[in-house]
């Protein structure tokens, strides 16, 4: 109860911060993030049980629910970054996206078959990238550059409290039916619908190019050659993060330390909670000197994580988590900054920056299991100086891929620094 107490009074904290400031859009981004991330979070354990030990599917079905939600997610991003900037009733976008989240949300319980959960699941990640990538546009044009960085870290904190609020619900509701959860999830999202209407349209914030400054496909293009490093640094950290961040990092970390279930769950928890404070720091590092600086950072620490988390030293194994989960959620606000301060067709760029870390994040998640199965915890020993060194080939390999591609995008960033300043797409 008192954990519950400080949170409700952290997150008063912030809306009162918000609203003193006179930033009410930032208020009402606040708090969409916390209640849709919580009923999105409420719903995820009621589905997976529900085809596991209902429908008896394998795990691999499990597995497509979630590269589903993503890969639709990644297609409504790039649809809805558009249909900003040439519709411009922001608001109303929002709305229609949460209104039909609601109905989805209740729609779970009367779900007879798998094959309507998977449709159900589709249509799902449609409505939350139209929805989130919306609220994140009008979050970073409603607020001055200069703090736009740690907004948008302080926003994604809430979405991460949002997450373990959603949790600790289905941990109340679990003895209710499957109805009675999709009832509550259904209510909050029509909180979120209600919340939305107070949002405004593009007529009262500046920054949404009209619709005939980049018509059509040309946009998109234009955005995306432009913002290739930054696209492509996006895609591989998402990529890597969701092989060995998801449910298979929980199994890799159990198999490879030797420790307890329990002690890595704790372990993770922390990690969570220091990252988010990372996450802040390097926000205020951008805003404070450069962005650019910030990215480099992040960039280091993935590299750093990525070598740490193959050696076979539990203490190594651990603090290359920490350095990982610190990259992934500082890159999180880091983009949605970028997007939304140095592209000309903003709404363009940040369904971009959002489709590409979907799609990361479905093709991590079909391939993890099988790299896991494939290379599995075989390990080669490295003498340096009069020490041995185990390191599995598993993560070795990953490390690698991935430190090559970071590193890659890093150089063709610092060739485009100077044309990140003109914001000429």
């Amino acid at each position: 109860m008192a954990g519950d107490f400080a949170y409700i009074s952290v997150l008063w904290l912030l809306l009162g911060v918000a609203l003193s400031l006179r930033w009410s859009v930032v208020a009402l981004c606040f708090a969409l993030a916390l209640i849709g991330t919580s009923g999105f979070r409420l719903l995820i354990p009621a589905i997976s049980y529900l085809c596991r030990y209902v429908f008896g599917v394998s795990a691999l079905a499990l597995a497509l629910l979630t590269v589903l939600f993503f890969v639709a997610r990644s297609i409504s991003s790039v649809l809805v970054g558009k249909l900003c900037e040439v519709y411009g009733r922001l608001n109303v976008v929002v709305f229609i996206a949460f209104s039909l989240f609601a109905l989805v949300s209740l729609l779970f319980a009367f779900a007879g078959s798998i094959h309507l959960v998977l449709v159900l699941r589709f249509v799902q990640g449609l409505l939350s990238g139209f929805a989130w990538v919306t609220v994140q546009l009008l979050l970073g044009l409603s607020v001055p550059k200069e703090f736009r960085g740690r907004v948008f870290a302080i926003y994604f904190m809430l979405g991460s409290l949002g997450f373990s609020l959603g949790n600790y619900l289905y941990s109340v509701l679990s003895s209710f039916s499957l109805l009675w959860i999709c009832f509550v999830a259904f209510c909050m999202y029509c909180v979120c619908a209600i919340l939305s209407l107070l949002l405004p349209s593009r007529a009262t914030i500046t920054g949404i190019p009209s619709a005939n400054v980049l018509r059509g496909l040309s946009s998109v293009l234009r955005v995306l050659r432009f913002g290739f490093p930054l696209f492509t640094l996006l895609f591989v950290v998402r990529l890597y993060f969701s092989i060995v961040g998801g449910e298979l990092g929980y199994v890799y970390l159990c198999e490879f330390t030797g420790l307890s279930m329990g002690v890595v769950a704790r372990f993770l928890a922390i990690v969570s909670l220091i990252s988010l404070a990372v996450s802040y720091g390097i926000a205020w590092l951008g805003d404070r000197f450069s962005d650019l600086l910030a990215l480099y950072l992040c960039s280091l620490l993935l590299v750093a994580g990525s070598l740490l988390l193959a050696v076979s030293n539990v203490s190594l194994v651990f603090l290359g988590f920490l350095l990982l989960s610190s990259s992934l959620r500082s890159l999180t606000p880091l983009s949605r900054k970028f997007a939304t301060t140095y592209f000309r067709s903003r709404g363009v760029a940040i369904g971009l920056v959002n489709s590409v870390t979907n799609l990361g994040a479905a093709l991590g998640a079909v391939s993890a299991g099988y790299l896991y199965d494939v290379l599995g915890l075989v390990t080669i020993s490295i003498r340096f100086l009069s020490t041995s060194t185990d390191l599995c080939i598993f993560t070795l390999v990953l490390a690698l891929f991935v430190s090559t591609l970071v590193l890659f995008s890093c150089l063709l960033l610092h060739m485009w620094r100077f044309r990140l300043k003109s914001s000429k797409y």
